[in-house]
């Protein structure tokens, strides 16, 4: 696992692997996602989410938890990673 201080740092060291981006407002299951074993994924910050600019940027790269009930607007920060993290594992054990 690796920390990077701001986006822009973490674009600078991934130019060419983009990653899955996590967000209450995409289309995309993370179940529809086949997981290498160096995938990268990134979360928005619990209160703001993803930036608007990073998620129009990499729409084709954007998954949700699927929520049954539409009133429940979405997880915790820290729920949400661990639910995604452990499917990556799980595909790559």
């Amino acid at each position: 696992m690796t920390h990077y201080p701001d986006v822009d740092e973490f674009f600078d060291h991934h130019l060419k692997d983009v990653p899955y981006l996590l967000s209450s407002k995409a289309k995309n299951s993370y179940f529809d996602v086949s997981y290498s074993s160096s995938e990268a994924l990134m979360f928005g910050s619990e209160t703001e989410g993803l930036s608007e600019e990073i998620k129009s940027r990499y729409e084709h790269r954007l998954l949700t938890i699927p929520m049954e009930n539409k009133n429940i607007r979405s997880l915790n920060l820290a729920n949400s990673v661990s639910i995604v993290l452990y499917e990556a594992i799980r595909q790559n054990s």
